[in-house]
């Protein structure tokens, strides 16, 4: 608060937490600026972050611009580094979201990125309530860029507490994983471009349903319960297969995914 004072540059809102969703819904819809980019909370950036984001878009007219980024990991009280290094380049369209929905050279999340406002306001683009919102999201914008600029640094540092993304996973998780990539299925097929990307969106169901086997597992295992195991593991393949079969029908909102993944059942103490 004390840095941004007296400074027209900033705009301070102020609202109830509801997450990141709701935190980057409320930035998007306050911004009046050209550019948008998002940094969480318990992350730093590298102090040329947007300068060099900016350039990249503005030297190679791009709608959007990515950076690579570092994790960096505390774990036990031991600080190391993780970086994802990128080359410089101009990625086309296609190119750009074939990558970005198959997490092949391209990462989803929303914060390494530069995105030209009007990619958000004028096809009102939103980040939906769940976990893997930027998975479900980041696609979206990819699409509506032109191309995208990608500066070969590491300028962003996400902070990563104890416990990796595999160890924190429950049921809300498992599920909202696959739902991720049914929204950009949903989005994709109501834009008359899902032949173009089917390749990338089987690839990254069938990684997707590989992790959610791990994690189906290890729920079971810490519950000290194999009752209803088999029946999730079922559930993880069905959720896949609707997803992919495209039967349903695509929706203006979100759409509906009929099978879930249920909490593992405990045994009955004798």
């Amino acid at each position: 608060m004390e840095f941004v004072a007296g400074d027209s540059r900033f705009k301070i809102v102020t609202r109830e937490n509801g997450g990141l969703s709701a935190a980057r819904n409320t930035g998007i819809e306050h911004s009046v600026g050209r550019y948008i980019a998002f940094i969480d909370s318990d992350d730093f950036i590298a102090p040329t972050y947007l300068e060099k984001l900016y350039n990249a878009c503005e030297e190679n007219n791009a709608d959007m611009s990515y950076c690579g980024f570092t994790y960096y990991i505390d774990k036990n009280g031991m600080k190391k580094n993780q970086m994802f290094i990128v080359k410089d380049c101009v990625m086309e369209h296609n190119e750009a979201v074939a990558r970005i929905i198959s997490d092949h050279g391209l990462h989803s999340y929303a914060w390494n990125k530069l995105y030209k406002r009007t990619i958000f306001t004028e096809h009102k683009i939103t980040y939906p309530t769940m976990y893997f919102e930027d998975v479900a999201t980041s696609p979206k914008t990819v699409f509506y860029a032109n191309k995208l600029a990608v500066v070969g640094e590491c300028l962003y540092f996400y902070v990563k507490r104890q416990g990796s993304i595999l160890s924190t996973m429950n049921v809300k998780k498992i599920n909202d994983l696959l739902y991720s990539v049914m929204i950009i299925s949903n989005f994709l097929r109501r834009n008359g471009e899902y032949a173009s990307f089917e390749t990338e969106i089987r690839r990254i169901i069938t990684k997707f349903k590989l992790v959610n086997i791990y994690s189906i597992i290890r729920q079971h295992i810490l519950a000290f319960s194999f009752k209803g195991m088999h029946s999730n593991l079922k559930t993880n393949f069905k959720m896949a297969r609707y997803i992919l079969d495209c039967e349903w029908t695509p929706t203006e909102g979100l759409p509906e995914l009929p099978y879930a993944v249920k909490a593992p059942i405990k045994k009955d103490k004798k």
